[in-house]
């Protein structure tokens, strides 16, 4: 009888990953992070992120499932891969750039999880076949179970999160799942938020200093032309905006 997974048996006190989703504030860290931590265990093949972003150039022409794309405006890119290949190790699983890096919404079950925004969890694979695209791949990692989960915040789908496991998924185990992609969610808008901010403090940082440098250079041509009515309103005027 196989065993069934439990989050505490693969991830030891789940609430662990929770916490490391609260402490990452940066895109580029906090998305590496939580696949690196759901395939820790051996019991997890693979852990996987997909982002929804517009296609970049030259993407479409070499994207395995271009002809099934209903619309070249938006797809899911993956951003994030991490787990334990039984032939390749951690190199294989950790690339981002194979056959699955770019899923059309709606088309396969991470399209399809993008496009609804509801989960799509498969705890025996053995019970529906329609649902493996490469069955090689399935076979030789020995892969019986799939949880996708959509990554919503504000009613918005940002991405998937996918896991692929070597034993049946236990129900509790779909639920840690469901509530870390709710935080993740939570997690990835404050860090897409905090680097907003941050690109706009920088922003005025410059925008400053090119007004000092600009009230340095009135403040030099006043003491050589005088004190025109004019030229003193011009020159309160330049004083106020720095």
């Amino acid at each position: 009888m196989p065993v069934i997974l439990k989050p505490e048996a693969i991830w030891g006190d789940p609430k662990r990953i929770l916490l490391d989703l609260a402490g990452q504030h940066h895109l580029p860290d906090l998305l590496p992070a939580i696949v690196n931590r759901l395939a820790e265990p051996r019991a997890v093949a693979l852990a996987r992120v997909w982002l929804r972003q517009a296609p970049l150039k030259g993407d479409c022409g070499s994207c395995r499932l271009a002809a099934e794309c209903p619309d070249r405006e938006e797809c899911l890119h993956l951003v994030a891969s991490a787990g334990r290949s039984l032939a390749d190790g951690r190199k294989e699983c950790n690339r981002l750039d194979g056959e699955f890096r770019r899923f059309p919404l709606g088309v396969r079950k991470v399209g399809r999880i993008a496009e609804s925004g509801q989960p799509l969890e498969a705890p025996n694979l053995v019970a529906e076949p329609d649902w493996i695209v490469d069955p090689a791949w399935v076979r030789g990692e020995r892969i019986v179970s799939f949880a996708g989960e959509p990554l919503v915040f504000n009613d918005r789908v940002l991405g998937v999160l996918a896991v692929f496991a070597r034993e049946p998924i236990g129900e509790s185990c779909l639920e840690w799942l469901r509530m870390i992609a709710s935080h993740l969610a939570a997690a990835m808008a404050n860090a897409q938020a905090l680097a907003q901010i941050e690109s706009l403090r920088k922003q005025l940082e410059q925008e400053n200093e090119y007004l000092r440098e600009e009230v340095g250079q009135w403040n030099s041509f006043g003491e050589l032309i005088g004190h025109s009515p004019a030229l003193q309103s011009v020159g309160r005027q330049i004083d106020l905006v720095a």
